[in-house]
């Protein structure tokens, strides 16, 4: 029985396996390093059974003791690592994602934080980067876990011990079996939720129940033993590389690194070729500090995102940093608290922290929510500015509005979207009717020019949502047979031109092979074709734009900084000084080249080319318009425009008269 117990130094090889290929997924690389989450659980269950099993076999089990370890294990570098957000969030997140954090936080306290991160958002989404505490949804599985675990098997031990392999057994499969069915049913839950984990726990559960009552199973000559522990590593190695975030998961699948981690377990024993690789001193190390590892890298990633500094180079320092922190933390937070017996915290101080720590966590949650994500820290430096929203997530969603009620879809976006396939004309005679195609720049175009009919009366607008460069799949025939398109007079091109390939494809189709061939089609249907240019990006600074940095101050920033008073400005001055500095800030390289090249290719083929800049800028006065008369900002972020920015820039392109050429090609087709 005893072998289960003797320190594995492989075992801390493994996790660092596990840990170090889940730093590299969330800094952006690496698809697959979500799966060592799955190694940790089974050598979690592994680890913790082997305890439970051994203090069962002498009489010396309890409760109070398990979940003492447990505390002494998981709270103080959490706690630390918790702490140690608040005031980074509080400077840089805005009202919205500081709401969600908060909630995170008070969700982290109970340890209920996967059923809050499945409530908020898939964890594979863009979004999920942007989340701080994203990561402790497995510590909460965890948890919930070993919440059960030790009064299911005291029961069993005492009254059905004979029964327990066949249970856990039967417990696993059952939870496999739901956790496939998840998988095509209800995949964020199965994603998250602890009954569609227990599987990979439970494998580890039953890898300690082998080691101290039937290892005689185990023992192999070692050449076999030697070839199946370098066979799980492979099958860890496989999952990493080859699995992504459209791997279904955690169903049959997840099979393959949890079935290697078992492997690893079983047969990485001294004087395999596995064991002497995972016992390689910095792996072992980072085994050690992987549990900090795991809690300081996606903080730190996730606030990088918000600043907006979060490049390739970054992300390396930011690695580097995850391993420091976690040394820290390591030698100066877990390894002290985790002495029990000559340890300088008594079990009563452990509790007196738990409790302590879970309520500051719960407090600033509460607060977080009932404030709406504490939202008088951002103010304007301008009284008037008052009416300014501060909230870049809420302006995003209503673009959408418009484009909503036309189709009646309530679901209506960027791409994909049915509803585009349904004639949205008015079909009222003697109106020249539009079709806008494109990304999401299409939909600030069609903002901008229906938002407010009058400007254009002889005009009217629809829209078709597609990355130009998709032309050659299903997705140009969609866009051919389209009522919209079947009805329309001009086709309009609007989009970020150069995007990415249709779905990211290995291909060499672009989108102005795209746009020749709707050139081609238009040709043959007698329409007229319009290219317009991408839009001017400018800075971006995480969640918020330039014209935020120039007019919002942080109260507490400004408390700590300065000495007197802050002075305010006039609405005016601010307002000269964002859109000035909005023209000087202007993106001109590659989008200028870019656009150059648009406008050949419009030349080329013979279609109409507008400047999407005649609406957004002022030359002769050198500004951008940042801020709308309203003392409103124009864009939500680097370059897609706000309601009351396409608002502005439909005024502006009515006044300077910017779809006459397309009139005027009208009227000569």
């Amino acid at each position: 029985m005893s072998s289960a117990l003797l320190y594995r130094p492989e075992i801390d090889g493994l996790r660092a396996v596990a840990v170090l290929p889940v730093i590299v997924f969330h800094a952006g690389y690496l698809d697959g390093g979500f799966v060592g989450v799955d190694v940790f659980f089974v050598v979690s269950g592994y680890l913790i059974a082997s305890i439970v099993f051994k203090d069962l076999a002498q009489g010396t089990f309890s409760l109070a003791d398990f979940w003492e370890r447990r505390a002494r294990r998981i709270l103080p570098a959490l706690f630390l690592v918790v702490i140690a957000c608040l005031p980074v969030a509080w400077f840089v997140l805005p009202p919205s994602d500081m709401h969600s954090f908060a909630g995170s936080v008070g969700a982290v306290a109970l340890f209920i934080s996967n059923h809050f991160f499945w409530s908020e958002a898939n964890y594979f989404d863009p979004a999920g980067e942007l989340k701080p505490l994203l990561h402790t949804w497995s510590l909460a599985v965890e948890e919930q876990f070993y919440l059960l675990f030790p009064l299911f098997f005291m029961v069993i031990w005492r009254y059905f011990r004979a029964m327990l392999a066949p249970l856990l057994v039967i417990g696993a499969v059952a939870s496999l079996l739901l956790a496939q069915w998840a998988t095509m049913h209800s995949p964020r839950a199965g994603f998250y939720f602890l009954p569609t984990r227990a599987w990979e726990l439970l494998f580890g559960v039953l890898l300690a129940w082998i080691f101290f009552f039937r290892g005689d199973l185990l023992k192999l000559k070692p050449v076999w033993a030697s070839a199946l522990a370098l066979l799980g590593l492979t099958m860890i190695g496989y999952s990493v590389v080859a699995f992504d975030a459209n791997t279904p998961f955690p169903g049959a699948f997840t099979f393959i690194p949890v079935g290697g981690t078992a492997l690893v377990i079983a047969f990485a024993t001294q004087g395999t070729l596995s064991s002497r690789l995972l016992s390689w001193k910095p792996l072992v190390l980072i085994g050690l500090i992987s549990y900090s590892a795991y809690l300081w890298h996606q903080p730190l990633f996730a606030f990088a995102r918000h600043i907006g500094v979060f490049t390739p180079g970054v992300a390396l320092c930011l690695s580097f940093l995850t391993l420091v922190l976690a040394w820290i933390s390591w030698r100066l937070v877990e390894t002290p608290f985790r002495r029990r017996n000559g340890g300088r915290f008594t079990r009563r101080q452990i509790v007196q922290l738990g409790i302590g720590g879970s309520a500051v966590m719960l407090l600033f949650g509460a607060a977080g929510h009932l404030s709406a994500g504490f939202q008088g820290r951002f103010v304007p430096i301008s009284p008037d500015f008052s009416a300014y929203v501060v909230e870049n997530r809420v302006l995003r969603e209503g673009m959408w509005e418009p484009l909503r009620e036309l189709t009646g879809d309530p679901r209506y976006g960027v791409l994909y979207n049915l509803s585009d396939e349904h004639l949205t004309f008015s079909m009222v005679p003697d109106r020249i009717r539009v079709l806008i195609v494109g990304n999401s720049h299409s939909k600030d175009t069609f903002n901008k020019l229906a938002s407010e009919p009058d400007l254009f009366p002889e005009f009217e607008f629809g829209r078709f949502g597609m990355a130009i460069s998709c032309m050659n799949t299903t997705e140009g025939q969609r866009l051919f047979s389209s009522e919209n398109f079947l009805a329309a007079d001009v086709v309009m091109i609007s989009t970020r031109w150069d995007y990415p390939p249709c779905l990211n494809r290995p291909t060499d189709f672009t989108d102005f092979d795209g746009a020749r061939m709707i050139a081609r089609r238009v040709a043959e249907t007698g329409k007229t074709l319009v290219f317009t240019s991408s839009s001017l990006e400018f800075p971006q600074f995480g969640n918020f734009t330039l014209a935020d940095r120039i007019v919002l101050r942080h109260r507490t920033l400004e408390r700590l900084l300065f000495w007197r008073k802050v002075e305010y400005i006039s609405g005016d001055e601010l307002h000269a000084r964002v859109n000035r500095t909005y023209f000087e800030r202007r993106h001109r390289e590659p989008v200028s080249r870019m656009n150059a090249d648009v406008a050949r290719l419009a030349h080329e083929l013979g279609a109409v080319f507008l400047d999407k800049e005649d609406t957004l800028c002022d030359r002769a006065r050198r500004l951008c318009f940042g801020l709308a008369d309203d003392y409103q900002k124009s864009f939500y972020d680097y370059g897609h425009y706000t309601p009351m920015g396409a608002r502005h820039f439909g005024r502006r392109a009515a006044e300077i008269d910017w779809l006459a050429p397309v009139r005027e090609a009208v009227t000569a087709n």
